[in-house]
């Protein structure tokens, strides 16, 4: 009779999850894993081919938490402001993921990144304000809110800023204001 699992895959990897909030991916290996989770690395490699394959899952597993929570669940109203907030507010709640997924060298490149706008182009595409703006308006304002935001975010993760929502909100909307105001494009950032 094969012995019952007792440590499933659902559970190894909201432990890498909990890892990672607090230490990062660079840090994140089989066995700093099994030790957070009070395991051996067998029940780990039993559930997942190799660590690249359980960090593919956990990064689907963040992201799908980052959209249904910190994106866009927490606002009554989806708009480039409050999704922008919701950025700034993921960064405080969890600083060490934050910067672990928009800094750590050996995360999937530029995931956070390209996330982010995936995020703001849902935003953009389904609000009648943008409706009329050309692509290149378009582009320098996800450019534009993308600079704003991750400034703000990892300023504000790293406690080199306090600024609270309000001001933030305020920094928010005078870029966006800006960059609508511009009939040509100012922010030709190669994404």
């Amino acid at each position: 009779m094969a012995r019952k699992k007792t440590i499933l895959k659902e559970q190894i990897l909201n432990g890498a999850y909990d890892f990672v909030s607090k230490n990062g991916f660079n840090n994140l290996t089989a066995r700093s894993l099994a030790a957070h989770i009070g395991s051996s690395t067998q029940p780990i490699y039993l559930e997942f081919q190799n660590m690249d394959d359980l960090k593919k899952e956990l990064y689907a597993q963040i992201y799908q938490n980052l959209e249904n929570q910190s994106y866009l669940g927490n606002s009554s109203e989806c708009t480039l402001t409050n999704l922008a907030l919701n950025i700034v507010q993921f960064s405080k709640v969890e600083p060490k993921l934050y910067q672990a997924l928009l800094l750590d060298e050996n995360t999937a490149e530029k995931q956070l990144h390209d996330f982010s706008y995936q995020m703001f182009n849902r935003v953009i595409n389904d609000n009648p304000k943008y409706k009329d703006c050309d692509q290149e308006v378009l582009a320098s304002l996800l450019n534009g809110i993308w600079i704003v935001t991750t400034g703000l975010a990892t300023l504000g993760s790293t406690g080199a800023i306090m600024a609270d929502i309000e001001s933030q909100r305020g920094i928010i909307n005078e870029t966006i204001n800006l960059i609508l105001s511009k009939k040509e494009t100012f922010l030709d950032i190669k994404a």
